[in-house]
């Protein structure tokens, strides 16, 4: 199953530049990719993906929104710095559509419901075929 997930996966690669820092100050920073979207084929949405940099793999929470031309990952259980590096992401799995919120409170506790699917995905579908 997930050899067939993979050949089938996107790959959307580039720099990671700054952004306004906005996850950061909600305890979930995302890495900004700076890519040409015109080349993204793939719907908006949260996903569940990988993120690869710099002979590193490890999970992560993808948000592709066509309205502000930006992909974004959220790289679980990852601190550090990845400015200037070159990312690669594969989304493996749209966890749900992406979507504005009336409150920061309301955002932080989809984010959290996001995240716990996102590791439900990866752990069950993903890492159980290692």
């Amino acid at each position: 199953m997930l050899h067939r997930m993979l050949q089938q996966q996107m790959k959307i690669e580039g720099s990671v530049m700054h952004g306004d820092g906005y996850g950061s100050t909600i305890g979930y920073p995302t890495a900004n990719l700076d890519v040409d979207f015109t080349q993204v084929s793939i719907a908006p949405g949260i996903y569940a993906g990988r993120a690869f940099w710099d002979g590193h793999e490890q999970d992560a929470a993808l948000i592709i929104d066509a309205d502000r031309g930006r992909v974004e990952a959220h790289i679980l259980d990852f601190e550090g710095d990845l400015y200037g590096r070159h990312l690669r992401v594969e989304p493996l799995q749209k966890i749900r559509d992406y979507q504005q919120f009336s409150s920061e409170a309301d955002l932080i506790a989809q984010i959290g419901q996001d995240i716990a699917a996102i590791r439900h995905f990866l752990g069950y579908y993903v890492h159980r075929d290692h």
